[in-house]
């Protein structure tokens, strides 16, 4: 073929010209020319493509347009081309080369010429640039794409994430769960065992982290640690789930710690539901001791009935359980259990009147506790009937005299007359009671010898006989009027005092300046209100020469004095002998009493309103051995009035 380049013949299985050494492969497409051809162009056998020589420069050797030898046409158009003259287009028939062509080959000729026209309008192939900054950025490119491929391997899949664990970087817990896998299968449980607690670290809420950690603390050895895992599991961070629990009844199981077990069976039935749990508890747990019933007495075992745990007898239980099992009981209300009183075979437990509360369990051999047995059984005796009276209840024209009767089995009656309940400290019926003059309310309970205690009586009477009146204002000592006396008029009568000092303290009226003097055998106390005149409001006398109220006076017969005012004549309120005398209204304004003092004597009182609002009137006869030793009488105002004040 023809060189394009120097236009010499040349080997075309070679890639360069053996006489100018350029490169004969077929040029590159460039922008301007699109449509190049990629293939070399065609060389026929039978005839030569001519390259017109290139353009020469005016300085340029004339030698540079060499042409193959024995070429006497290009010899020519290089002469031509030296000399100036121009070169014949070869589109034209005289810039055209004949040779012999077959016909058949005229359009591929035609196409490679048009080719060939192009090359030559082209001009020469130079040789690309190298861009090294292209390529630099091409492969720091390359680099990154490799870089970011290795991160995404490492970070995004399994094996990747796994790999990062092992060399201690922070990657999810799952990393570690499954590194910690690895290990543990390879038989290395301390490196496991880092794995498992290093996913605990970066995930502390992982139930499965916590049961990986726990189950190879197992294996290692170390079941206390395992065991807190397993209850932090239950407590906390995954209490419905039953792994725990059943790995936690495993650990108690093998050493031997029966109860607690159990114990966590019932929690993990509770807590996630799973029957399970339940039967494997029951399966371990003894049987709820049962109980049989019997009369406590034999004669009421016929008529004796136990009905919803309640019977009109008492009665005795019997305790059982199943074989090679203890049983425990209280009777207190506390929880039954190792601790308290161990059930003897055959043993009765009485249930007396009023409720009786029975807990029970039954012990197995190795220690298990089972369900509780927990009855309470309530015992009511009927009560016995109330005592009865030989009068009616109502009015009365005479005095009578009460009998009472209870029956059969009654130990005792106790009654009162005052109107309240009767006790076992009340009055003992001992023989027919005489009611007082004016109303009375008669309460009595009879008392059975097995301490049951009746209904109560009551029966209310009225006894309709003139009766002496109660103590009044107006009860006054001779010539003597309190709160109107003065001073003045006291000592015209009964002399001069032996002292006559201002009173002070709890002793001092309530108002006002008092002022205390002291005769012989008497006291007498004054007090001045708003700055008036002294006036009389507290007498105490030894002198058997002061006539009292109604006649009586130091010296006089104890039934002078209750026989002077109203008695009602009713019983006494204690053992002491204490009475009331009389009670006008419920407020107690207007009240007699009679109290026995602790040296023997009594105290025969009497109360009553006084005109000045608030105040109240007291008289009081100290008796001793039967005779009235001293009279006290005074107004006084009432604690409330001072209060207020």
């Amino acid at each position: 073929m023809l060189c394009p380049f120097c236009g010499k013949r040349t080997d075309s299985h070679k890639p360069s010209c053996q006489h100018c050494g350029k490169s004969l492969r077929a040029p590159r497409r460039t922008a301007q020319e699109p449509d190049a051809p990629e293939t070399p162009l065609r060389v026929y056998n039978d005839e030569t493509y001519v390259r017109p020589p290139r353009r020469r420069r005016p300085d340029a050797p004339a030698d540079d347009m060499n042409a193959p030898a024995g070429s006497a046409k290009l010899r020519t158009s290089v002469e031509n081309a030296s000399a100036g003259v121009p070169r014949p287009d070869p589109r034209s028939r005289a810039g055209r080369v004949r040779v012999r062509h077959s016909p058949r080959r005229q359009d591929t000729r035609r196409a490679d010429e048009e080719r060939l026209e192009k090359l030559l309008r082209r001009g020469p192939v130079r040789r690309r640039r190298v861009h090294w900054g292209r390529m630099v950025g091409g492969v720091s490119l390359l680099a990154a794409f490799i870089l970011v491929g290795v991160t995404l391997l490492l970070t995004r899949t399994a094996a990747g994430q796994r790999q990062l664990a092992a060399w201690g970087y922070d990657v999810p817990a799952s990393a570690y769960i499954s590194l910690g896998d690895g290990l543990l299968d390879g038989g290395d449980i301390t490196g496991a065992i880092a794995a498992y607690e290093r996913a605990r670290e970066l995930e502390p809420d992982s139930v499965e982290a916590a049961l990986d950690l726990g189950s190879v603390y197992e294996t290692d050895g170390r079941q206390e640690e395992a065991m807190a895992i397993y209850q932090e599991l239950m407590d906390t961070l995954a209490p419905q789930h039953t792994e725990a629990y059943t790995r936690m009844i495993r650990i108690y199981r093998d050493a031997g710690n029966a109860q607690a077990a159990v114990d966590l069976m019932q929690l993990a039935y509770e807590t996630t539901g799973q029957s399970s749990f339940e039967t494997m508890r029951r399966e371990y747990m003894p049987t709820v001791p049962t109980a049989s019933y019997t009369a406590a007495d034999e004669a009421d075992q016929n008529v004796f009935e136990l009905k919803n745990n309640r019977s009109n007898y008492e009665f005795d239980v019997t305790l059982s359980a199943q074989e090679g099992a203890s049983i425990y009981y209280t009777l207190d209300g506390e929880t039954p259990g190792p601790d308290k009183s161990l059930y003897e075979a055959g043993q009765k437990i009485r249930c007396a009147e009023g409720s009786t509360r029975i807990r029970a369990v039954a012990v197995s051999a190795q220690g298990v506790l089972s369900e509780e047995f927990d009855e309470t059984y309530t015992v009511v005796i009927p009560t016995p009937n109330s005592p009865k009276a030989n009068y009616a209840s109502g009015p009365y024209s005479r005095v009578i005299s009460v009998s009472l009767r209870a029956d059969e089995g009654t130990a005792a009656i106790y009654y009162t007359l005052d109107g309240t309940s009767p006790t076992t400290q009340s009055l003992l019926y001992e023989g027919p009671i005489t009611l007082p003059v004016g109303d009375s309310t008669l309460k009595a309970i009879a008392v059975m010898e097995d301490g049951r205690q009746s209904y109560e009586m009551t029966c209310t009477y009225a006894i309709n006989v003139t009766q002496k009146r109660v103590f009044r204002t107006e009860d006054t000592f001779d010539g003597l009027t309190l709160m109107k006396t003065t001073y003045a008029s006291f000592v015209k009568k009964y002399g001069e005092p032996l002292s006559y000092e201002r009173l002070e303290g709890e002793n001092a009226y309530a108002r006002g300046e008092s002022y205390e003097g002291v005769w012989a055998q008497t006291t007498a106390r004054f007090v001045s209100l708003d700055g008036d005149d002294a006036v009389l409001y507290c007498l105490f006398t030894q002198d058997t020469s002061f006539k009292g109220p109604r006649s009586t006076r130091v010296g006089s017969e104890e039934t002078d004095v209750t026989s002077a005012f109203r008695d009602k004549g009713g019983m006494p309120v204690n053992d002491r002998g204490d009475r009331l005398l009389y009670n006008i209204d419920s407020l107690g304004q207007e009240i007699g009493t009679y109290r026995v003092l602790d040296d023997g004597g009594a105290l025969i009182e009497y109360y009553c309103p006084s005109e000045d609002e608030n105040c109240y009137v007291q008289l009081t006869y100290t008796v001793s051995e039967g005779v009235v030793d001293s009279i006290l009488w005074q107004q006084y105002v009432s604690a409330t009035a001072q209060e207020s004040e």
